[in-house]
């Protein structure tokens, strides 16, 4: 076009020989590009259909996690390891720096039990065997008296049951006696009868 109206090439207006010679080759190289287009632009339609699906899964995800965006133990703890899964560096200086964290605070355990102890552990070790000494004598005492007691109650309440039976022995002959005179002149109650009787008015029921 610049060829033709003399703003460029020659500066000659009009269709010249030159001018028709950039047409020509104008039009060539259009037509190569709009042959190429037209093979490459399902590809490129296929490229631009992946880009979106890309960007909107991308603010999808983008928009699942600021509604848990938060600076949460748990969140960071999550991030972390999303960056050790991918990255082997990283992991041994994770790993490294939990050994070393750990040996510290594993170190006066570790120190305490290899070193020889001292006057003071001495002493408290000393101090706890006599305390449990001590406690298992208390149980011991404790233990000792509470059979005392259980002996002296029963000795008393079996001398008191002793007691009991020789006071009411004479009397329950009496009584007996009376049911007996009683069943000899009335002669109509049967001997099985005067068992049951006495049974339940003299004998003594079993403590359960």
């Amino acid at each position: 076009m610049a060829e033709t109206d003399g703003s460029g090439g020659t500066g000659k207006i009009g269709i010249k020989d030159i001018a028709l010679a950039k047409q020509k080759e104008y039009l060539k190289l259009d037509g190569e590009y709009q042959l190429m287009l037209a093979g490459d632009q399902p590809k490129l339609d296929s490229a631009d259909r992946e880009l979106s699906g890309m960007e909107n899964k991308i603010k999808a995800e983008e928009a699942a996690f600021t509604q848990y965006l938060n600076n949460g133990f748990l969140t960071r703890i999550e991030a972390l390891n999303n960056l050790l899964k991918n990255n082997p560096p990283l992991q041994f200086r994770y790993y490294l720096i939990v050994f070393i964290l750990m040996l510290v605070e594993l170190m006066p355990v570790i120190a305490k039990t290899m070193l020889p102890s001292g006057s003071y552990d001495e002493k408290v070790m000393l101090r706890e065997e006599m305390e449990v000494d001590i406690a298992h004598n208390n149980i011991r005492k404790e233990q000792q008296l509470k059979e005392i007691y259980n002996q002296m109650a029963f000795d008393n309440d079996k001398e008191s049951i002793t007691t009991f039976f020789s006071l009411t022995k004479d009397d329950r002959n009496e009584k007996m006696k009376a049911f007996s005179k009683k069943w000899k002149d009335e002669n109509h109650q049967t001997f099985d009868g005067l068992w049951e009787k006495m049974k339940k008015e003299i004998l003594t029921k079993q403590e359960n």
